[in-house]
């Protein structure tokens, strides 16, 4: 993929080249006719003007709460997908999807960053139908999980969780337009294994549903707004005492089919947010339901805003008094402070003497 991404580099680069050439050139053959003139420059300032991708931006640079999740890649560690493997082949081996936490000042290498990239103000996520998977039944995703103390723990709806979002679908598979956007995961316990779908946010665009929500796993509701692919969605998904509330609207529409509000009772204890691009499509008909896509087939997803917490106020906490380092060994130390008064957690990074590289870890309660 990184050698793909490269070749298409150059083209672009040279694509550039040779129309700004080719207009100097008739340019200096039509000089008097200004109005060949005047179109020429505005189509070149149209083309110059299209945002580039960067993938030696780090996306923490546009999604600062980056620290609070992990990020699973449509690709193995090894950077493998299943194009060209079969159905019944998909297990042996499984490319189980490669997984990345400590996402801050963290850029993407090839072939990793064609799928998780910054371009203009937003971040892109993109999983392609021949992707790595999590498990043998799963779709590929370029998603992220939430990760409350730096684990994969689980909170408790009794408490208050919020996530706020900003971003547009912008491509869907061919055979099987679907990808999911948000969720919410639910359990009955402090474990991630048996998770079920408190909340899911899906654009379903080959049929009639549309937006397409799933509620406590088994209620499900189509088409509850407009939407096309391109448009902006601002979403809030609040979670307090049992109770989850979602808001989402659509900056292109007007009217009650721009936006959808609501509020239900989670079956749920324990749960955890998700976001990103889970592609909804495979390469194999069997576990599409229609025919196989093609391994290049994607779902992609752009963010450009992702915040934990209350979306109408901020704060900038106190860095805690008497810090201190202790007991520190080949591999480990202690780090303590002073409690800052009305402080839910803790951010701590640290790096060797003489590097540049910080390490982090996120989330932590207590002193």
């Amino acid at each position: 993929m990184g050698n793909f991404r490269d070749s298409m580099n150059q083209r672009l680069f040279t694509l550039n080249h040779n129309l700004m050439t080719i207009h100097y050139s008739r340019l200096q053959m039509l000089a008097g006719k200004p109005r060949f003139f005047a179109f020429c420059v505005a189509m070149l300032g149209i083309f110059c003007l299209m945002p580039w991708a960067s993938y030696s931006q780090a996306p923490s640079s546009i999604l600062p709460e980056l620290q609070y999740f992990k990020l699973t890649f449509p690709l193995d560690a090894n950077g493998d997908d299943y194009a060209g493997v079969s159905w019944n082949n998909r297990s042996n081996p499984l490319l189980k999807a490669f997984e990345r936490d400590n996402l801050v000042n963290w850029t993407p290498p090839s072939p990793y960053s064609t799928y998780f990239y910054v371009q203009g103000n937003e971040v892109v996520f993109r999983a392609h139908c021949a992707g790595a998977l999590t498990s043998a039944n799963a779709y590929p995703r370029c998603a992220l999980r939430e990760t409350p103390n730096g684990t994969d723990e689980l909170w408790q709806f009794s408490d208050e969780h919020e996530l706020n979002a900003t971003f547009r679908v912008t491509n869907l598979p061919n055979e099987k337009q679907e990808v999911c956007m948000l969720q919410i995961k639910g359990n009955s316990s402090n474990n991630t294994s048996g998770t079920e779908e408190a909340f899911r946010l899906e654009y379903r665009a080959d049929g009639s549903q549309g937006i397409h929500v799933t509620i406590n796993e088994n209620t499900t509701l189509t088409d509850i707004m407009d939407y096309s692919v391109g448009q902006t969605i601002v979403s809030r998904m609040y979670v307090n005492n049992g109770s989850v509330t979602i808001e989402l609207n659509n900056t292109s529409v007007s009217g009650s089919r721009g936006s959808w509000n609501y509020t239900y009772n989670s079956n749920y204890s324990w749960g955890y947010f998700k976001a990103g691009c889970y592609t909804q499509s495979s390469i194999w008909e069997e576990k599409n339901g229609v025919a196989d896509e093609s391994p290049n087939a994607y779902g992609e997803v752009r963010f450009s805003a992702l915040t934990m917490g209350s979306s109408g106020s901020s704060c900038t906490p106190s860095v805690p008094s008497n810090r201190s380092v202790g007991n520190v060994g080949n591999t480990s130390a202690t780090v303590s402070w002073n409690a800052v008064p009305n402080i839910d957690h803790y951010n701590v990074r640290w790096r060797e003497t003489g590097t540049s590289t910080w390490s982090y870890k996120y989330s932590i309660r207590g002193t």
